[in-house]
């Protein structure tokens, strides 16, 4: 379908999305234990995973739009920005949603050996954290001490915080727009990725 499009523009940026896609999922296995506990790391992998795939989506439909340079940035800019905060609020859920809701256990990451940003900014508070998260919570009991950590810590609020400050940053890329109904959109996109609960 992308080479139907004639457009090589398209077709790389989509095709850097689907490398960076694979790029995410194998820094995620391949990681060392240095980066497990930064949030370089984290953010890093957040925008391989789903910031990329937006980023370059929304960059597309700017570029076959007959968008100028300017505002192809922004497209890009405003998906990469969203992608990040859509995934964060996927993490937050984690924590903040009962299995009922999400089909999932709570703090299902953790048992999967991932240590998400509620965990990092947990850390802070907690620095015995480091080690779980260091060993990705492979010890019998590890998540659960995990997950009691980040409901004691500020993690949570702060990862919020974190949430509204990439959804200020793809509104920012969205202000470059010219007003239209499609600009409102992309504005009510960003407030319903950061107010979804599900």
């Amino acid at each position: 379908l992308l080479a139907e499009l004639e457009d090589p523009r398209v077709i790389s940026g989509m095709a850097t999305s689907i490398e960076h896609l694979c790029g995410g999922e194998l820094l995620q296995i391949k990681s060392t234990k240095n980066d497990l506990a930064t949030f370089a790391y984290y953010i890093e992998k957040t925008f391989y995973k789903t910031g990329s795939l937006m980023a370059y989506a929304c960059q597309s439909a700017a570029q076959l739009a007959g968008a100028d340079d300017e505002i192809i940035e922004a497209a890009y800019q405003y998906g990469g920005y969203l992608g990040i905060a859509f995934q964060i609020v996927d993490d937050l859920l984690d924590f903040q949603q009962s299995e009922s809701t999400t089909g999932k256990p709570v703090g299902v990451d953790m048992q999967n050996g991932h240590a998400t940003a509620p965990v990092l900014y947990a850390m802070e508070e907690f620095p015995e954290l480091r080690e779980l998260i260091l060993r990705r919570f492979k010890n019998e009991g590890d998540a659960e001490k995990g997950l009691a950590m980040v409901q004691e810590s500020t993690g949570i609020e702060k990862t919020q915080r974190l949430v509204e400050y990439y959804q200020k940053k793809a509104l920012e890329a969205a202000s470059k727009f010219q007003n239209s109904d499609a600009r409102e959109a992309l504005v009510n996109l960003a407030e319903l990725v950061v107010a979804r609960k599900s």
